[in-house]
């Protein structure tokens, strides 16, 4: 078996992407050897990381062989895929195959990318195929680990934008309700801590948040952030796809246990420190 002391190479999936992109950064920072693996090299994400060092691997996970072939001699992969609300299966049928060619292959260590809720709620597709995604591998015997992010700090890039000199934020839910949420970059943190510490980790999944605020509490933020007002405007009526989700953050939503997570990672971002890294063009 391939062990972390002989091996240190680790398949990030999807390195082009939010996620896989914060993942490959974190694990090329803590001394791992990464295999970037995209589609297409040519992305200037990709050409960034092989800049720091990854390894460009490039393979389909529509593609078995290629699959194959990017797993071959790694420690351990890190599968994420992406939702498509034009053919929801897709998501399920990609992870399911990754997750087949980790077993064929022997991976030492697999961390499988979910959602925060996805074991509790089915009401949205984008939940329940991450759900049918875990218990796929969980069925194959795969030595797992599941992180479940909850609501992306950086989806407020897209929901606030500038107009006239001011912020105008598009509210999804309740704006007195709080959401637990994450920045990105965590996601890569709490990926590359998994990988390092296995027999804690292995066959356990973990909810992930560092911050739980309102959204009149994140308006009021940006507005001392930035100076200038922020105004809430009620946007549900334009998610109609995601509406089932909005509402479940608000009767139900997350569960992560912060407090224990910052234990984990002392430098867990909150909304704070994550809004200080932005700028007023981030939002234009």
């Amino acid at each position: 078996m391939i062990t972390m002391e002989n091996n240190k190479n680790i398949l990030v999936m999807g390195a082009s992407g939010n996620q896989g992109n914060a993942v490959a950064k974190s694990l090329l920072s803590n001394g791992w050897i990464v295999h970037a693996m995209t589609r297409n090299p040519n992305q200037s994400a990709i050409k960034e990381l092989e800049q720091d060092g990854a390894v460009i691997v490039q393979a389909d996970m529509n593609d078995k062989q290629s699959l194959i072939e990017a797993m071959e001699n790694v420690y351990g992969v890190y599968s994420v895929q992406s939702f498509d609300p034009k053919d929801p299966d897709k998501e399920v049928q990609q992870g399911k195959m990754v997750a087949d060619v980790a077993k064929q292959v022997g991976t030492t260590h697999f961390v499988y990318g979910s959602a925060a809720g996805a074991e509790k709620y089915s009401g949205a597709d984008n939940f329940a195929s991450k759900w049918q995604i875990e218990e796929y591998i969980r069925a194959l015997d795969l030595p797992y680990t599941i992180l479940r992010h909850t609501f992306f700090m950086e989806n407020f890039t897209g929901f606030a934008k500038v107009q006239d000199d001011k912020i105008v934020m598009q509210g999804f839910m309740d704006s007195e309700i709080p959401l637990q949420m994450l920045a990105v970059q965590d996601i890569g943190t709490f990926t590359a801590i998994t990988f390092s510490q296995p027999k804690q980790y292995i066959g356990k999944a973990m909810e992930l948040a560092g911050e739980e605020i309102t959204l009149n509490e994140i308006a009021k933020k940006l507005s001392e952030k930035f100076e200038v007002s922020c105004e809430i405007v009620d946007a549900r009526k334009k998610f109609q796809q995601m509406m089932k989700m909005f509402e479940w953050f608000e009767y139900e939503g997350y569960e992560a246990n912060i407090a224990e997570l910052r234990k984990v990672n002392p430098q867990l971002l909150n909304f704070d420190a994550w809004l200080q890294q932005l700028e007023w063009k981030d939002f234009t």
